[in-house]
């Protein structure tokens, strides 16, 4: 600054400051770097003292012109140009003049220009004179340019409130936000006008919906909280954004019911929940508004009235109990089980109630005179304690009463509510209840007298597993054999170990072949074999039940038997599927019987599935030379006689069975096709089987009937003995049923007729089949029937019977013939009532178990229970045709006949 007066020399400066207003004062406040206004004030009285005389002033001095120095100061007003107040503080001070300087804030363009956006421009005055009349002002406008370099400093304030306030910004990011999922449930057919509003207290927004703050009040929280709320809210709201925090929210949902059909208002609703929302997380609420009870409205009445003393509550819940009004009172329970109990002035009843659904009240009628679930009348003094669920009391007062029943069974419940089980079976036991206290014993693992009780009340399935459970096996398979359980009575015979009883639970469940090892352990071979000769030919195990029984015949010395049993062994397997084992025993069995050809082939057969057999080869050398040697000796013997030309040519096998085999062949002699059966080689030297094979074809050949197979010839060839007649085309019924499941029931009837045809003409000459079953029917392409094999299964039977071996079909046997008792035309009618069974429906009457025995002892299932189709007056023939008494049955196959027509005909 430049003085315009140089002679001054004592100046004094007063300071620098900045303007009062309140902009200033914000501004110094907000702004991050501001003046430095004790730097500028040095770097002023440096400058003068550069050149003037700058004296000191002591502080009172500066105190008592303080007034009169912010008069100064005020550079916007007139009072700064006071000459009074000039010429005081230059006289008090001593000095020819003061410099007071301010701070510009707003710089004009010019400054602005001069100064730069960083530098500072102050306004200095010169105040001089010690006397109004010589005062006079100087003023000058210059810049600071070093700005903030020299004459700034950091504001601490300002740096602090910048940093909260970046806190307060970056906070909610670091902080995040969360969901809040809203679902309501509603009752069916309803629907609700709810908002939903999220708040920080618990309460707030159900104070202030109950009208606890005013109108004004509520409408400014509402305000602030509309991110938070929701009005007329679906089944699922989603509210975004809700900052994380660690302190839960309060969800409240308020608002109406509504039915949707009438729109009648069912209720309002105010209910509230809290959750915590996690950064980045979706919380879910569920309220649930559906019912959470229903009413139990229980009507008691007496001889049909009222009992307007009627009293209903819920056991072990004293409390509950209330009067019945008018006869009729309401319990509001949830879902879950409950027991009811009802008092009248004399009785007491109990209900046992199932709440499954709370759509619609549930209704219980109660009889107290009569009806289901009276626990005691006639005594007036047990009621109260019953419904106080005092039961001690209440029995007590049943006791005295003589209601010595009641008494005990209320113990028993007092008991098993105590968890006492011996004892509320004692209780139970002493009031009849036998099979109630076995079940305590139970429950109580006292499986012994529990057994003991329910064999006592005679349930024999429930003592037999009691019995197991207690470790009294043989007591647990008696029981079981005794309902018939043969299953579980033979895991009980095995954990036993008696075998023979197993054995014999086998034998019932059709378990042949298992029974079969069993016997043949115990050394009774008899048993084993007639176990095994229940075992059918398509049953999976039947080429080992016959290797068993050809190697049982063959230890007894019975080599064609053996042959035989061997021969059905490997025609059901198939000679290239037998093991060298099974080739190796029948090729044994062939030389024992004499059979060396035969042996040799089988020798052979093994040769080729494993060469490296040198024993094998030296059987076949020493088989080739004994039948080199026999057949040199047969022709020394002979002469020139060689063997007499066949009659019948051979041209391929089409069947095997025990008594012969089946060859397609042809007459020379006639020139036609026909079907030759010649009894087997291992037969042909057994003179009971011969005898009784010619008798039978000779019998059979007497029968000439259009359903039954016509027999050409019979008799011996060149050592051979044989049957032919005639060729059939078509399948036997079996394996049209294997095919087909079933065949109809017209079908069914038609077959029947052809069948009892045969059969009457065959019983009219007293010739029985013996073995009537599908695979002996023959259906021609000409839609005949044919009866097959007759008197083949008696001649079977015969020469078994001589060797201990049991034939037939258990599955088609009548009782009498099961058990070995004289047969007539009636056992063939039994036969034709299974057949005709398994026609119609696909099945035979017994599958499984002990078939021979089953067919003994148990009535047949009716045909309509497998085919609905089945008419009822065609079951009613099947099952008299399967009587277990042959007078029972129909008189003969003609009657049967007859009445299948006839119903043939009506179903038209």
């Amino acid at each position: 600054m430049q003085l315009s007066r140089p002679e001054s020399r004592r100046v004094v400066s007063l300071g620098v400051r900045e303007p009062g207003d309140w902009r200033t004062r914000l501004r110094r406040l907000v702004r991050p770097r501001s003046p430095d206004l004790d730097a500028i004030e040095q770097g002023m009285r440096a400058a003068l003292a550069a050149r003037f005389a700058t004296p000191a002033i002591d502080a009172d001095t500066h105190d008592a012109l303080a007034v009169h120095v912010d008069r100064l100061f005020r550079f916007d007003e007139n009072l700064s140009l006071d000459a009074e107040t000039i010429a005081t503080v230059n006289q008090v001070m001593a000095v020819d003049g003061v410099f007071a300087t301010r701070l510009i804030v707003h710089k004009g363009p010019e400054l602005l220009e001069a100064c730069g956006a960083g530098g500072f421009a102050v306004e200095t005055r010169l105040l001089l004179g010690r006397a109004s009349e010589t005062a006079s002002i100087l003023s000058n406008t210059d810049c600071l340019p070093a700005g903030f370099d020299a004459y700034g400093r950091w504001n601490a304030f300002a740096l602090a409130l910048y940093l909260i306030a970046a806190l307060f910004v970056a906070w909610p990011l670091i902080r995040g936000w969360g969901q809040i999922v809203v679902k309501i449930e509603l009752p069916e057919r309803t629907s609700g006008f709810f908002s939903i509003h999220i708040t920080r207290r618990s309460d707030q927004v159900k104070r202030e919906i109950v009208g606890e703050r005013s109108e004004k009040a509520r409408s400014g929280r509402f305000d602030f909280l509309r991110r938070f709320q929701r009005h007329m809210a679906g089944s699922e709201t989603v509210f975004r954004l809700i900052p994380a925090r660690k302190a839960p929210y309060t969800v409240t949902v308020s608002g109406p019911l509504k039915d949707a059909r009438g729109e009648e208002i069912i209720g309002h609703f105010l209910e509230e929940q809290r959750v915590t929302v996690r950064r980045r997380r979706a919380s879910t609420l569920t309220f649930d508004f559906r019912p959470k009870e229903v009413a139990v409205e229980v009507s008691v009445r007496e001889n049909g009235q009222p009992c307007d003393s009627a009293r209903v509550g819920l056991q072990g819940d004293p409390s509950s109990v209330r009067y019945a009004r008018d006869g009729v009172a309401y319990l509001y329970l949830g879902l879950g089980s409950y027991t009811i109990l009802v008092g009248s002035t004399h009785s007491a009843a109990q209900f046992d109630v199932e709440i499954s659904s709370l759509d619609s009240a549930i209704p219980l009628v109660v009889e107290m005179t009569r009806g289901d679930g009276i626990v005691f009348s006639d005594c007036p003094a047990a009621v109260e304690p019953y419904l106080q669920s005092d039961l001690a009391s209440a029995a007590q007062a049943l006791a005295e009463a003589g209601h010595d029943r009641a008494a005990h069974l209320l113990r028993a419940d007092l008991y098993r509510q105590l968890g006492k089980g011996a004892e509320a079976a004692r209780e139970l036991e002493a009031a009849g209840e036998i099979g109630g206290a076995a079940l305590e014993l139970a429950a109580e693992s006292d499986f012994e007298g529990s057994a003991a009780l329910y064999q006592e009340a005679g349930e024999l399935d429930q003592a037999a597993v009691a019995f197991r459970e207690a470790g009294d096996f043989q007591k647990a398979a008696e029981c079981f054999e005794k309902v018939y359980d043969y299953g579980n009575a033979l895991e009980c015979w095995r954990e036993a170990g008696d075998s023979e009883r197993e054995m014999m639970m086998l034998e019932r469940l059709g378990e042949f072949m298992a029974a079969a090892e069993i016997a043949r352990e115990l050394g009774d071979h008899d048993q084993v074999i007639q176990y095994l000769q229940h075992i059918e030919p398509r049953h999976a195990e039947y080429s080992d039940a016959c290797r068993i029984i050809a190697e049982l015949a063959s230890e007894r010395g019975d080599h064609d038997i053996a042959v035989t049993k061997f021969e059905e062994a490997l025609s059901a397997t198939g000679i290239e599927n037998a093991s060298i084992e099974t080739l190796e025993s029948y090729a044994r069995v062939l030389e024992s019987a004499g059979r060396r050809q035969e042996a040799l082939s089988a020798y052979e057969a093994i040769r080729r599935q494993d060469i490296a057999r040198s024993d094998v080869a030296t059987r076949i050398e020493v088989l080739k030379r004994e039948l080199s040697e026999s057949e040199g000796r047969t022709q020394a013997v002979a002469g020139d006689t060689g063997p007499v030309e066949s009659r019948y040519e051979l041209i391929e096998e089409i069947g095997r069975g025990g008594m012969g085999v089946v060859y397609k062949a042809r007459d020379k002699r006639l020139g036609r096709v026909i079907a030759l059966k010649r009894l087997p080689d291992n037969l042909r030297d057994h003179p009971a089987a011969v005898q009784l094979f010619e008798r039978e074809a000779r019998a059979a050949a007497a029968l000439n009937h259009v359903n039954i197979v016509t027999i050409f010839d019979a008799g011996e060839e060149n050592g051979h003995y044989f049957i032919t007649m005639e060729l059939l085309e078509g399948r036997a019924l079996n394996t049209i049923l294997e095919s087909r499941g079933r065949v109809g029931v017209r079908d069914t009837m038609r077959l029947g007729v052809q069948i009892c045809a045969g059969l009457h003409y065959a019983h009219e000459r007293r010739i029985v089949h013996r073995d009537i079953k599908t695979a002996n029917l023959f259906f021609t392409k000409e839609q005949v029937v044919k009866i097959m094999d007759f008197g083949i299964a008696k001649s079977l039977e015969e020469v078994r019977r001589s060797t201990t071996v049991v034939g037939g079909t258990p599955y088609y046997m009548a009782p009498e013939q099961a058990a070995g008792e004289s047969v007539d035309h009636r056992t063939d009618l039994y036969a034709l009532g299974v057949t005709l069974f398994q026609l119609c429906t696909g099945h035979l009457p017994f599958e499984d178990g002990d078939v021979s025995y089953r067919h003994r002892h148990e009535a047949p299932p009716d045909p309509r229970e497998l085919n609905v189709n089945v008419p009822a007056e065609l079951a009613r023939e099947i099952l008299a045709l399967m009587e277990k008494a042959p007078d029972d049955r129909p008189a003969d196959a003609a009657a049967v006949g007859a009445r299948l027509g006839e119903l043939l005909a009506q179903t038209g």
